[in-house]
Order: C-alpha cells, then sequence, then structure tokens
C-alpha cells in the first residue's frame, strides 16, 4: 500500500491508498488546514469527510479506507468537516496528549453526522453539528469525555473552558442508540433541541448531561454541571428528552434537563429506561430530571442511586398473637422481589415499615429506593373482630409499588386500615391496597410524592379507580423538600364506591381529565391553585386553595359543595353546567363569581344567568360590585340547599352595588338564614345598603323565612325600582313586608303579591322566641323611608306574637319616623288584602291595625286601601279602615281612602271612606280624586266597572278620553272620534320597553250613544281591551265624550 503525508502549518492532511497526483496537489493548497479527503465507496467504510483544521497540532491518517486516525498534538485542537460520520465498518481513532486534553470537531456542512461504527480517544470528544447527530445501534463511543451537540460553541469559548453552546431557535436533535463508554471521571453530554437515548451511556464516578434547549452551559468544576435556558421552538410535540436505554455513572452525576416556557405546557422529559448512578466506594450518585417551567416530566423506567444492596432487617413483634404483629425493613436499597409479609391477627392487623415511617419521620432509617413488585403481597387483615392494620412503604429517592397490600377490617366488626406508599421525590405506585371492612368504616390509601401525574391507562387511571373501590384515597404532595408539588390528573376517573378521593397539594391542581364518582366525595385542597378542565361529579365535593379558576369544560353536578379557603373565579360565555343540590356552601369566606362575562364596575357589570351567579353576590369582596340579569333563573334547586343549620339561599349581605333585572325574573326562590340560635333577617338581600341599587326584576313564587323579612330584602336603604314579588314570607320579628322588612330607603314603581305572615312560633328546631314588637304589611313591615306608586295584593296574617305590640297593615304596619332625619313618606300607592291579627296573650299585647297602614307616623299621600281589618283575641286594639292609629295629630292620610263596603270598617284613625261604587265609577272618582290632587294625567289610571284605581306604572291599563264628536243623523255608526291616550307600554314598566301598542281602534265606531236622536248627546267607547305587540292585555279605561247629533240632510227628488 502506498501512504503519503501532507504537514502545513499546524494542520495536516492525510492521503492514504491510490490517490492520484492532483489529489496531493489540492492538499497542498490549503493555507491553513486540510480540506480534502476522499469519501468512503460504502456507507460501510464513510469517514468524516473535509477537514479545516483551525487550531490545535492535529495529523490526520487514513489507512486501509476503513480507519482514520486523529494525532492531536497540542492540549486544545478545533476542526471544521464538511461531513462528520462512521460508518458501520469503520473507525476513527483520536490520539491526544493527555485525558484531559480536548478536541473540537465541528460540522459546517449540511448533513446529520451518523455513528455506526466506533470511535475512540484516550482523551475528550466534542461533535457539534446543527443539523443532528445519531450513534447507531452498532455505534460505540470510547473517551475519557464524550459532547454531542447541535447547539454550535465559540472557537474562543472552547479554548478557554467556558462551556457555552447557543442554538439557533429549533435545534436539531441528538440521539444515542449505541454504547457510549467514558473512562472513570470523566463525563459525556448530549445536547439538542431533543435528545434521545435508547443505547447505553457509561461514566463511573462521572458525570452525564442531557440538555434540551438553545442555551446550555457546562460546568466541569462547579457542583452543577449542566445549566439549561431559552425553550426551543419545535414543532415536534414529543418529548425534548427521551431516554429508553440505560445511562449509568455511578457514584457520579445524571442531570437530565429540558427548556420549557411556563405559558406553553408540553412534555419535557420521558424516562423509560435506566438512569442509574449509585453510590460506590463512599461516593453518593445524583439524578436531576427537570423539565423547565412548562415541561412534563414522566418517568417509566428505572432511575436509581442505590448504594449496594445494604442487609434487610426484619423485626418481629412480641405482641399477643391475637392481634397483628410489627415488621420493620430498612436498608439503602430496598427490592422486594415475589415477598409475603403477613402481619394479621384474629383481633386486629398488625404493623408493617418498609424503608421508613409515616411521612417519613420517627427513627427508623430510611431507604434511598424502594422496588415492590406485581408478585409480592403484604398483608395487615383483622382476621374476624377489630380494626386493619398499618402499612407504610417509604423511599428518599424513588418507590416503585406494584404489589398487592391488604389491610381489611375484621369479618364481625372492626374499620378499614391505614396505608401509605410514599417516597420523598418519586413515586410509581401500580398496586392495590384493599381497605374494606365488612361492618365497619373503610380504610384510607395515603399517596405522597413530590409531584404527581395521573395519566390514562393501567398504573395511573385504571390503579387509581381500582384503589378508589376498596377504600379512601388520598394522593398528597405536601413536603418540606424544593420540588413543585403540583398534581396534575390527565385521565378521567370513574369510581363507584361511597369512598373519598382526596387530593392535597404543596402547590396547584390541574384537573385535564374528569372525576366521576356518583356515590362518594371529593377533596381538592392546594396551597396554590386549583385549575379546572374538566366535569366533576360526586356526591360531596370540596375545595381549598388560593384561587379556584374553573374553565368552559369544568361541569359540576353534586349534592354537597363547599369551599373552605380560595376564590371562585368563574367567567365563561356559556358558562358549563353547575349543579348543587343539597349543602351549598361556597359564600362565607371567599369571593365566588359566576359570570358569563364583566368585571364587577359599573360600565361592565357581572352578566349572571344562574341561581349560583346570583349567590356568589353575597361573597366576600363581592357586595359592592355591579350585576345584571342575562336570563330568567329557576332557582328551585334553593330549596334543597343548607349551609350550617341555615336553609336555602343566603341572603345577601350589604349589598351596595346594584343589580339590574333587565326584566328577568327569579323563580321559586327559597330561605331560611336560621344561625343555630335564631332566624336572621330573610330576603334575597339581608340588606341593600344606602348604595345599592335593585331594578327592574320580578322574584316569583318565593318562600321566605326570617326574622324581619321580605321576599326582596330584609331591609333596604338604598333604592328600589320596578320590581314584582309574588309567593309567601314569614317573619317574627321587627319588619315583616312582603317587599322589605324595613324600609328605610326608596322604593318607586314597585308589587308585592305575597302572602305575608308574622308568627312567633319556632320556624325549626332550635328556634327561641322572638319576642318584641312586630310590624307587619303587605307590602313592608316597617317604613320610615319613601315609598312611591307601589300596591300590595297579597293578605298579612299576624298570629303567636308574644311581645308588647303589634303593627299590621294591608300595605304597610308600620309608618315610623324613629330614626333622625328620617322622612317616613308614602304616595300614590294601595293596597287590596285582608289583615288578620289573632292575639291571645293578653292586655300585654297592644294591637294598631288598618287596612293600609297599622300605625300612621308620617305622611300618606293619594293611597287607597280595599281590604278587611280582623282583629281576635284580648289585647288592646285600635283599628280602622285605612289606619288603626294616627301619631301625626291629624295632619296626614287627608288625600287617601278606604273601602267601607268591602272592609265593614265605617271609621279610621286616618284617611276617608267611599263605597265600592264611588271607587269604581269613573267619573266618580275622578272628581274626588282631582279635589285632593290625584294625577290622572301620568300617575293614576281611574277605577272602572269591577276594577279599582291603579298606578299606570304597575298594572297594564291605558285611559281614553274622546274629544267631542259633531255627527249627522243616521251616521252615528260609521262616524269615528279623536282623543287621548294616557298609559300602555311607555309607563308600564313591567313590559319590553320596545313594546308597543295600537291604540287608534279605541276611537273608532260603534259608539255607545246614550241616545241617536238629534241634539246633545254623550257616548261611551266599546273597546275594554288592547292586546300589545308582545301579546301584553292592556285594560282599557274609557271617560264619556260628549256629541251633536244634527239633522240629516233633506233630499227632494
Amino acid at each position: 500500500m502506498m501512504e503519503s503525508q501532507v504537514k502545513i502549518g499546524s494542520a495536516s492532511c492525510q492521503i492514504s491508498g491510490f490517490d492520484t497526483l492532483s489529489k496531493l496537489r489540492t492538499c497542498l493548497l490549503l493555507t491553513v488546514a486540510a480540506t480534502c479527503l476522499p469519501h468512503a465507496v460504502y456507507a460501510d467504510l464513510t469517514l468524516p469527510q473535509d477537514p479545516s483544521v483551525v487550531s490545535g497540532g492535529v495529523n490526520i491518517t487514513i489507512t486501509d479506507n476503513s480507519k482514520m486516525r486523529l494525532s492531536q498534538s497540542q492540549d486544545r485542537a478545533v476542526v471544521n468537516w464538511g461531513s462528520f460520520s462512521v460508518g458501520r465498518e469503520a473507525h476513527l481513532d483520536i490520539q491526544q496528549p493527555a485525558a484531559s486534553s480536548a478536541i473540537l470537531n465541528r460540522v459546517t456542512g449540511d448533513t446529520t453526522s451518523e455513528i455506526h461504527g466506533r470511535i475512540t480517544a484516550n482523551g475528550q470528544v466534542y461533535l457539534v453539528n446543527p443539523n443532528g447527530i445519531f450513534i447507531g445501534p452498532d455505534g460505540a463511543v470510547d473517551a475519557s469525555a464524550f459532547v454531542a451537540s447541535s447547539l454550535n460553541i465559540e472557537d474562543a469559548d472552547f479554548q478557554k473552558e467556558a462551556l457555552k453552546f447557543r442554538g439557533l431557535g429549533a435545534s436539531a436533535k441528538v440521539e444515542n442508540a449505541g454504547r457510549v463508554t467514558i473512562t472513570p471521571g470523566g463525563y459525556a453530554a448530549f445536547l439538542g433541541g431533543q435528545v434521545r437515548n435508547s443505547g447505553t451511556v457509561t461514566v463511573p464516578r462521572g458525570r452525564v448531561g442531557f440538555g434540551a434547549g438553545e442555551r446550555v452551559t457546562l460546568d466541569l468544576s462547579g457542583d452543577g454541571f449542566l445549566e439549561v435556558a431559552l425553550p426551543s421552538d419545535l414543532e415536534d410535540k414529543s418529548a425534548l428528552i427521551d431516554n429508553s436505554g440505560v445511562v449509568s455513572s455511578n457514584g457520579g452525576l445524571i442531570e437530565m434537563r429540558a427548556a420549557t416556557a411556563r405559558e406553553a405546557v408540553r412534555n419535557a422529559v420521558n424516562l423509560s429506561g435506566v438512569a442509574e448512578a449509585r453510590s460506590v466506594s463512599m461516593q453518593g450518585g445524583t439524578i436531576i430530571l427537570g423539565g423547565g417551567d412548562g415541561g412534563r416530566v414522566t418517568i417509566s423506567g428505572k432511575v436509581s442511586t442505590q448504594a449496594s444492596r445494604a442487609k434487610i432487617e426484619v423485626l418481629e413483634s412480641k405482641r399477643p398473637r391475637m392481634r397483628g404483629g410489627q415488621v420493620d425493613i430498612t436498608g439503602s436499597e430496598i427490592v422486594l422481589d415475589g415477598a409475603s409479609l403477613n402481619a394479621s391477627g384474629d383481633a386486629g392487623g398488625g404493623l408493617i415499615r418498609i424503608g421508613g415511617d409515616f411521612f417519613g419521620q420517627g427513627e427508623l432509617q430510611s431507604a434511598q429506593t424502594l422496588s415492590v413488585d406485581a408478585k409480592t403481597h403484604i398483608s395487615v387483615d383483622a382476621l374476624e373482630d377489630g380494626d386493619g392494620g398499618r402499612v407504610v412503604l417509604w423511599s428518599d429517592l424513588l418507590t416503585n409499588f406494584a404489589g398487592e397490600i391488604s389491610a381489611r377490617g375484621g369479618a364481625s366488626s372492626g374499620d378499614g386500615g391505614f396505608v401509605e406508599v410514599s417516597s420523598k421525590q418519586v413515586l410509581r405506585y401500580s398496586g392495590i391496597a384493599d381497605r374494606r371492612a365488612p361492618n365497619g368504616v373503610w380504610g384510607t390509601l395515603l399517596l405522597d410524592p413530590e409531584n404527581i401525574t395521573i395519566n390514562p391507562g393501567e398504573g395511573g387511571e385504571d390503579g387509581l379507580e381500582e384503589n378508589l373501590e376498596l377504600g379512601d384515597v388520598i394522593l398528597d404532595t405536601t413536603s418540606d423538600s424544593n420540588e413543585s408539588g403540583n398534581i396534575t390528573i390527565n385521565a378521567n376517573i370513574d369510581w363507584s364506591a361511597e369512598t373519598e378521593l382526596a387530593f392535597v397539594a404543596d402547590n396547584d391542581i390541574l384537573l385535564n381529565g374528569s372525576l366521576n364518582g356518583p356515590n362518594g366525595s371529593v377533596v381538592l385542597d392546594a396551597i396554590g391553585d386549583i385549575f379546572l378542565y374538566g366535569p366533576i361529579t360526586t356526591n360531596t365535593l370540596s375545595f381549598s386553595a388560593g384561587s379556584i379558576i374553573p374553565d368552559a369544560n369544568s361541569a359540576i353536578n353534586v349534592s354537597n359543595f363547599s369551599i373552605s379557603d380560595g376564590d371562585w373565579i368563574q367567567i365563561n360565555d356559556p358558562l358549563p353546567t353547575f349543579v348543587v343540590t343539597s349543602e351549598f356552601d361556597a359564600v362565607s369566606f371567599n369571593s365566588f363569581v359566576r359570570a358569563r362575562s364583566g368585571n364587577g364596575e359599573l360600565a361592565n357589570p357581572y352578566i349572571l344567568s344562574d341561581i349560583y351567579g346570583v349567590q356568589g353576590m353575597t361573597s366576600p369582596g363581592q357586595t359592592d360590585k355591579h350585576y345584571a340579569l342575562s336570563n330568567d333563573i329557576d332557582a328551585g334547586v334553593t330549596e334543597g340547599w343548607t349551609y350550617g343549620s341555615r336553609e336555602g339561599f343566603l341572603p345577601i349581605w350589604a349589598f351596595a352595588g346594584s343589580l339590574e333585572g333587565n326584566g328577568y325574573t327569579i323563580s321559586n326562590l327559597y330561605s331560611l338564614p336560621f344561625n343555630g340560635k335564631g332566624v336572621d333577617q330573610g330576603g334575597m338581600f339581608d340588606t341593600i345598603w344606602w348604595t345599592g341599587t335593585v331594578r327592574n326584576l320580578r322574584l316569583s313564587n318565593a318562600s321566605i323565612f326570617g326574622s324581619s323579612a321580605g321576599i326582596l330584602a330584609g331591609s333596604n336603604f338604598g333604592l328600589i325600582e320596578n320590581v314584582w314579588v309574588d309567593g309567601e314570607v314569614r317573619g317574627q320579628a321587627g319588619g315583616v313586608g312582603g317587599l322589605v322588612g324595613s324600609n328605610g330607603g326608596v322604593i318607586n314603581d314597585s308589587v308585592a303579591n305575597v302572602f305575608v305572615e308574622a308568627d312567633d312560633s319556632p320556624i325549626v328546631e332550635g328556634d327561641f322566641d322572638g319576642g318584641g314588637s312586630v310590624a307587619v304589611g303587605g307590602f313592608v313591615g316597617d317604613n320610615f323611608g319613601t315609598i312611591n306608586r307601589s300596591h300590595a295584593l297579597g293578605d298579612v296574617s299576624v298570629s303567636n306574637i308574644f311581645g308588647t305590640s303589634i303593627r299590621a297593615g294591608g300595605f304597610v304596619g308600620w309608618e315610623s319616623s324613629f330614626l333622625e332625619d328620617a322622612s317616613a313618606t308614602i304616595n300614590d300607592s294601595y293596597a287590596l288584602g285582608s289583615v288578620d291579627v289573632e292575639s291571645n296573650v293578653g292586655d300585654a299585647v297592644d294591637v294598631r291595625a288598618g287596612g293600609f297602614v297599622g300605625d300612621l307616623q308620617g305622611p300618606v299621600n293619594r293611597s287607597f286601601s280595599t281590604g278587611t281589618v280582623t282583629v281576635i283575641g284580648d289585647a288592646t286594639v285600635e283599628r280602622g279602615g285605612f289606619a288603626g292609629a294616627d301619631q301625626t295629630g291629624g295632619t296626614e292620610g287627608n288625600s287617601s281612602f278606604w273601602d267601607r263596603d268591602t272592609s265593614g270598617l265605617e271609621t279610621s284613625a286616618a284617611g276617608t271612606s267611599l263605597s265600592t261604587q264611588q271607587f269604581q265609577n269613573t267619573e266618580t272618582f275622578i272628581s274626588i280624586g282631582e279635589e285632593v290632587s290625584w294625577d290622572f294625567n301620568s300617575v293614576w289610571a281611574p277605577g272602572d266597572a269591577g276594577f279599582y284605581p291603579v298606578n299606570y306604572s304597575t298594572s297594564p291599563v291605558i285611559l281614553a278620553t274622546p274629544n267631542p264628536i259633531t255627527v249627522q243623523y243616521g251616521l252615528t255608526g260609521v262616524t269615528p272620534t279623536t282623543g287621548s291616550i294616557v298609559g300602555g307600554p311607555s309607563l308600564f314598566i313591567f313590559d319590553d320597553e320596545e313594546d308597543t301598542l295600537n291604540t287608534a281602534p279605541v276611537f273608532q265606531p260603534p259608539f255607545n250613544y246614550s241616545s241617536r236622536n238629534v241634539g246633545a248627546r254623550t257616548f261611551t267607547l266599546p273597546t275594554t281591551e288592547l292586546l300589545s305587540a308582545n301579546g301584553v292585555s292592556y285594560r282599557v279605561i274609557d271617560r264619556p265624550g260628549s256629541a251633536s247629533i244634527s239633522a240629516a240632510s233633506l233630499t227632494v227628488r
């Protein structure tokens, strides 16, 4: 064989074999480095091509077309290559001055480096190729150090051992499927956008680093070998680091780190092979797996830093044989392979501790690693009577459990036992633990590693479901470690037993799957936040967290719902299903927001669409926010709600914001706010504060109970407008009214069609007698504010009041001014219901009852009542058709009336009596009313046949007044008229503001004339009802018109 060598400065090019003279000339033309090499004839003989030595003395020699030798004469060298691959039959040998010498081989071409043959070196070899690096199954690297990187390093940094690698944003993959063997104390690193290892990497007492990212630093002298930063922008969403092979650094360090972005969660590290850094010769091993800010780390292989196998010590208890004994197993590495451990007993199960004590505490030695295979069985059963025993399996680094544990309660009596399978760092649990008790309470399984991820399939979802059918399960990541402590549920968990599943996180809980245990219970407890991205169906659901953040997929369907700590913030359109049929305890200590949109500001209110969002209005921090309804709401579910001793809807406390009902209806609201000693104020609102407003709302078929109570509010100091309520309300003391219990604010244009009852008998077991005075009214119980243009339709009933005074009225019980500067005023209002008071407690009770007001202490203008007033019992009674008592000295009530026919009362402390006919004759009542300033042009529609006067604002009515007409005799049946209309959709506030009413037919003939003969006549309009465009029926009240009927023209033929 012919061999030739050319040396140029510190660089040389070796041409071997039958090379031509022209090739030799080419090499001679190089000024710095050799740039030509023959391409291999066959792939199996491929060797690196086109070298250019940048620095360092490097001689390149090729022999037999299959072997290349690099002879390095200086401590550090840099060679650029057009390509760098080694075929299956090829061998690259690098001779270096010492084991600490290093050579950087950088590929400047556009091909991947594929190592299918051998690379050997007595020093440190760096291979940098931005196109990627692949070591095939037959490839082998033997060196004192080896770095394979698709990230570049600057020559200057390499020369001064500042090993800083940088990518361009989406660096290529580096993969090893072969064998990399490094001499003891050396290091190996694989750096790229993605790193794969399905082969073997062996570095005894050295360091191994897998780094995925765009900025990587290797520190050969400090404690931290590998630093990774800046995530790669890769389309491939598979794991950034995947180790399915074997990585071994006994007595050394293994680091696998991937850079990820917090806002773009992805798979970072997947370890299905072996990462082994066993402690040897008093030198400890370390393994670090890092997924970055947004990375997901999945470990399904073996991670071991175990020392040489320690002796396993088994201690048996000396306790009586009736109860199971005690077994302790300690050691550095504990492997249970087909073992059988039994501490069962007839009178109760015993205690087994493997690898440490419960929660890693106590004096028992903690294992570094613990492995229990599927053939191992551990038993602490109570065979006949007594409780199941206790089992703990613990390690500081890694617990891998696939065995079976039985901690059953006795067949005759006793509860299930307690099982803890834990690790201070990593836990793999795919086993089963039976904690059932045929005649007792089932026991608990605790799994508490640093982080928990539950994925679909066997060992994750399936294993958890199987264990839930056998007892309660707690998954707990709280510890004193530096790990994140997150719990991630990626699977759909289904079980049917009446067992509890509890997640307790040292940081966050992420529910990406679903929890479906309709007979069981779920506890979600996080020091950080809870993110709900999936549905939950269970019997009892409990939360504790910094915040609970559900999204549009987080449907809730439970019987009992509670939040002990943490704000619930849910703003989605549309909102997912939310159903709680029994206990609803979510608004006492934390904010609860459930809205379709908005931020609670006046210009952007929370848009509410269900009763849960409405209930959230009373939660801390939300009572001064602004709200609006987007639809009708059925609140029937509130009848089943409980909260401690309270039942139903919890009244909204101290409301200082605004609620715009938009004309929608909340139906079937139920509230009984019993506090354990007595009943609190009742109503949708406990109190509406001075700055609070409620408008354009209907409450239908409500059932409200309380001390002071009203369907809308127990007390009002704010503004209420355009509110309609119907249903029933029962109170005990203070103010009890159909709309509001006590009013110190302003109420305009509102209606109460409510059965109002004041009854001091216990509402619930444990309730006490209220005592004291009570003011009861069909609209408001106790009024020291202002009420305009409103009416009450329901009856008022008072009974079993054990106090000093009763004030009862069809509209207001007590028109008072007991507050300084209070101005109790009622204008243009009426009551149609009856008032019934039953008092049988003797002279200690005084009763003041009236058809409109029980006790009058302030102005009442232009109002009336029609109902009966009945008082039964031995009480001191003041009773009247309009007012029971008048404390104003006769100065008020002069413009108001009562119906002496329907009330059966001829006398009243205030007001004027009218007959039913006077009320219901249009012209008569207009004449009477106008004398005392009643406004029939914008406020009042007068009565007519069968009807009392009503407000235009609260009743669908119009008043038609025809203009005078002149009609020729014989044409009375076809001559129309004109006229004026008052009322209709423009004034009726409970109609849609966009509704329209065609009133033209009112003035169309035929009219009802007093006579059709020639002369001055009167006529009435025949139309009694009109239907609006929205289908609202408007009653028509007409005033009589005047007509002049002239003689017909005489025609002579």
